[in-house]
């Protein structure tokens, strides 16, 4: 059964009821004061600070990062505690020869997986040595934004950019990734936080001596365990993006390693 909007949301944020609505302080950026309200009765949500809002298909769409089919799957389709494929994403060799999938689901988690060579799966990359994302477009790209995540790769990509990132998340970052990268300038966007820096600062001590340049770029106004898709859905633009990671005299300073 499908839960309500006011349930579906306590899920992530702790709502106060204040007449006859419920508050709470929104997750899509870093929110001091509770913008964000919730009317039961007309099955809406809305943030006053971001300018966003909608139904429980659109907060499930801003929250995992999926599109309409797949909000209304989870939603309507599948128990709220049913672990349900949302996204899969696909690793390639240098010509586009599919190596292996990682694949996310609802409620969020991921595994990897690789073709049987019968048209189905098998749920391990055994005998399969991991590549870097968008491995195809990396060859002759002058310039590569390193991001944390699939979904956050694929928003960049979407913008025009050549983006990548490591299977496994934060802190799985493997010495032979950075051969791929050689004489190539660098961008690294982390997530904002302690694991996100962390991990920049994995990538960045492998990628020294072998690349052109590496520059790390903390997003401005980025809220507490954001990510560059998050900067974005903020009001940013990828315009934006690219003034703060090309210009090391502005605000974030970018360090050079």
């Amino acid at each position: 059964m499908k839960p309500n909007l006011v349930e579906l949301i306590s899920q992530t944020v702790k709502l106060k009821k204040v007449g006859r609505e419920w508050q709470g302080l929104c997750p899509f950026h870093s929110d001091k004061i509770p913008s964000l309200k919730v009317n039961p009765e007309k099955e809406s949500w809305f943030c006053h600070s971001c300018q966003v809002g909608g139904s429980a298909y659109d907060w499930v769409m801003r929250r995992d990062g999926v599109d309409f089919a797949e909000a209304k799957r989870c939603l309507d389709d599948s128990p709220p505690a049913e672990r349900t494929i949302i996204a899969t994403y696909d690793y390639t060799d240098p010509d586009g020869k599919l190596l292996y999938q990682v694949v996310r689901y609802y409620p969020k988690s991921f595994s990897q997986r690789q073709p049987d060579g019968k048209g189905g799966w098998v749920n391990n990359l055994k005998g399969i040595e991991p590549v870097l994302y968008n491995l195809p477009a990396l060859a002759s790209a002058e310039m590569v934004y390193i991001v944390e995540g699939e979904k956050d790769a694929n928003r960049l990509i979407l913008e025009g950019l050549v983006a990548t990132t490591s299977p496994g998340g934060a802190g799985k970052w493997k010495p032979h990734y950075s051969q791929t990268l050689q004489g190539k300038k660098v961008i690294i966007i982390p997530d904002n936080d302690a694991e996100g820096e962390h991990h920049a600062s994995q990538i960045i001590a492998s990628l020294k001596n072998v690349v052109r340049e590496v520059l790390i770029c903390r997003l401005p106004g980025l809220a507490d365990k954001g990510d560059g898709s998050d900067w974005l859905d903020a009001g940013n633009n990828i315009k934006d993006l690219e003034k703060y990671c090309q210009k090391p005299d502005t605000e974030p300073k970018l360090e050079i390693r």
